[in-house]
């Protein structure tokens, strides 16, 4: 199996693509939290009918987390925490580093970025001026 090149953006770019990004993290939120609660639910269920009807549905759950985290993939970005939505876009910071472009679930755009395989994030305006997009 040969492995996929990561993309790697610009700001601009990665600003581009976060009306979908938004859409597909809420949906990875909203999945992530049913399954969590059928996880929790399903052992306390006497009902085998109702059990069954349980695991079903956590199934289809799964699987339509997986299909959002594929979307996030094709998309050319990663997730980073699914639980908080934070999600990362390997960046071209123009003087020849890669480091990362930061969004948060409920943030308006991308504020911050990392060094890649640090957590600290820096707020992309302190960034040296010599090219943020």
């Amino acid at each position: 199996m040969k492995l996929k090149e990561p993309k790697v953006f610009t700001l601009d770019q990665a600003k581009q693509t976060l009306p979908l990004v938004k859409s597909i993290v809420s949906d990875i939120i909203e999945s992530s939290q049913v399954l969590k609660e059928l996880d929790e639910k399903i052992p306390l269920i006497k009902n085998l009918s109702e059990r069954k009807k349980s695991i079903f549905q956590r199934e289809f759950m799964k699987k339509q987390n997986l299909e959002c985290l594929q979307e996030i993939s094709c998309v050319g970005c990663h997730v980073k925490d699914p639980k908080l939505g934070i999600i990362g876009y390997y960046w071209d910071r123009g003087d020849g580093v890669i480091a990362e472009l930061t969004w948060q679930n409920g943030d308006e755009d991308i504020y911050y970025w990392n060094e890649l395989g640090k957590d600290k994030l820096y707020p992309l305006e302190k960034k040296n001026k010599k090219e943020i997009s």
